[in-house]
């Protein structure tokens, strides 16, 4: 990724670059995760994750932020699931499968961090 808003692709062994793709999304694309055994990559901005298959760089599907006042600052995939932390500090869980935040009855699932530390006592 680059501050031009394109994410390029680079030989290793040459530092040449082999490809660039230009993102829709132009702010604060900040983070970038790949989903190996599905050729996938996730790019985070300020307010959209965009899937790009990495083979084609084409983009897959786009969805916006639950905190798109605060961007995306970090994704990291596990098997189908994507965990997207945002910068005020909230956690999200998206479903690549059905391509949809996990949520329960009460709406989506949401992991708030503090400011400090939390002391609990157990009985």
């Amino acid at each position: 990724m680059s501050l031009n808003a394109h994410l390029h692709l680079f030989d290793v062994e040459t530092f040449q670059q082999k490809h660039s793709t230009e993102l829709t999304y132009k702010h604060e694309n900040v983070c970038l995760s790949k989903e190996l055994d599905k050729n996938l990559y996730a790019v985070g901005s300020k307010s959209h994750v965009t899937f790009l298959d990495s083979r084609s760089y084409q983009t897959i599907e786009q969805i916006p932020s639950k905190y798109n006042e605060s961007g995306i600052r970090s994704l990291n995939f596990y098997s189908d699931l994507l965990t997207i932390g945002t910068g005020s500090g909230a956690i999200l869980f998206f479903d690549i499968r059905k391509m949809n935040y996990l949520d329960n009855r009460k709406g989506t699932i949401v992991l708030k961090t503090t400011n400090g530390w939390e002391v609990s006592r157990f009985l």
